[in-house]
This record gives C-alpha cells, sequence and structure tokens, in this order.
C-alpha cells in the first residue's frame, strides 16, 4: 500500500508539474496580447489602427478578442486540477 500512496503522489507532483508549466506559459502569453494589444491602442499609427475604426473592423476586433478570451478560459481549465478522491471515506451518521 506505501508503494501504490507513494507512486500516487509521484503522479500528483509530476502532473503539478505540468500544470504549472501551462501556467507559465498562459501568462506569459496573456502577457504578450495584452501589451500588444495596449501598444497598437496607444501607440499604434493610424494605417494599424485606423481599419478598427469602421463597423466592419469593429466586429473582426470583438471576433479576435473573442477567440483571446475563449484561449483564456481553455488555458485556465487545463490548468485547474480535478479535486483527488478521499484515501478515507468519510464517516456516516
Amino acid at each position: 500500500m506505501a508503494r501504490q500512496i507513494a507512486a500516487d503522489v509521484a503522479a500528483r507532483r509530476d502532473a503539478e508539474t505540468e500544470r504549472a508549466r501551462r501556467r507559465s506559459a498562459a501568462r506569459i502569453l496573456l502577457g504578450l496580447w495584452a501589451v500588444m494589444f495596449v501598444g497598437f491602442a496607444a501607440f499604434g499609427s493610424d494605417s494599424y489602427t485606423s481599419v478598427y475604426s469602421s463597423v466592419g473592423g469593429q466586429l473582426v476586433l470583438a471576433v479576435v478578442l473573442g477567440v483571446v478570451g475563449v484561449a483564456v478560459v481553455w488555458l485556465r481549465r487545463l490548468g485547474v486540477e480535478p479535486p483527488a478522491a478521499r484515501f478515507l471515506p468519510r464517516e456516516r451518521p
């Protein structure tokens, strides 16, 4: 039983290491996206930002931001650990 528990702990540790890598990658991607969007909004020349002043451009921008939002939610779901099963069952009253 001790070997089985040790193997389970090692597997959970490995899974948490993978999740930490995904979280780090997600933070980096979100940071880059934020810098890019803010940079274009604040410092972008009219040649880059003028396309978003029309209705079609606003729709394209909404789609792009929607895709980024879906990607953020997806990355978040990848990084959340499902609750572990209890080792000892709860006592029933």
